[in-house]
């Protein structure tokens, strides 16, 4: 790939390390002062997830790649780590995860303390987990389906220590379908995870409206609010345009 990593060590040659700094990105917000938007505010309007970081069935390969793989459009850690630096350096610091691809959340705790993040060096990444449906976590880990807020609380706490974090930006809730011990479980666990000072904000993925508003009067009689819904939205996906 192109310029844009600038060296940590000396010895370069004479304008090598000017040449770099000139080539690296510049982080600029381009939608800072829009009023739109609640107080939780996602720099561009964009960011990336970590979905697909170590799916071998989405072309990821542990180790170094064949001319033949690279070819074939096969990834590694090396190119997920320089996608995360150039996005961070070039003003798309936002990276959404879950606990769901533990790998991914890994990657991250190593990116965010070796990579270069350029001009937005003061703030970093801005990073935000979900708590999975409970449902399908008890298929996948053949266990009880997770209930009650402490269990949101506890999931939390793990995405931190596994990203190598004190606190995200924002903790994400999945559309449970039902979660065993109601709404007012599932806010109250979320209403914690801000008091334990493990996210700044609280959110959902999936959420309807109805269970949306319901969650919203919950957290907003404890001063707090849901700041976000994640839903899928594209030109050939168009099912959310409601919301």
């Amino acid at each position: 790939s192109g310029g844009g990593l600038t060296s940590g060590s000396g010895g370069d040659p004479e304008g090598e390390g000017e040449e770099e700094e000139e080539n690296r990105g510049l982080f600029v917000d381009w939608c800072e002062d829009y009023d739109d938007e609640n107080e939780f505010h996602i720099p561009n309007r964009m960011g990336f997830t970590t979905s697909e970081w170590g799916d071998a069935r989405a072309g990821f390969v542990a180790g170094k790649l064949k001319k033949k793989e690279r070819r074939g459009g096969k990834f590694n850690k090396a190119d997920l780590r320089k996608a995360y630096e150039k996005l961070q350096q070039n003003g798309v610091s936002f990276v959404e995860t879950s606990e769901s691809n533990s790998l991914g959340e890994a990657f991250l705790n190593k990116f965010m303390d070796e990579c270069d993040h350029g001009d937005n060096s003061d703030r970093g990444a801005l990073v935000t987990s979900t708590f999975p449906n409970p449902w399908k976590h008890a298929i996948k880990s053949r266990s009880l389906p997770r209930r009650g807020a402490s269990a949101i609380v506890n999931a939390a706490e793990a995405s931190c220590d596994r990203m190598g974090v004190s606190s995200m930006a924002l903790y994400q809730v999945q559309n449970p379908w039902y979660y065993v011990g109601g709404t007012t479980a599932l806010a109250d666990g979320m209403l914690d995870v801000v008091s334990d000072d493990h996210a700044r904000y609280v959110g959902g993925v999936g959420l309807s409206l109805t269970k949306l508003a319901r969650l919203q009067r919950k957290l907003r009689a404890q001063g707090e609010f849901v700041a976000t819904n994640q839903f899928e939205f594209s030109l050939t996906s168009r099912k959310n345009l409601a919301m």
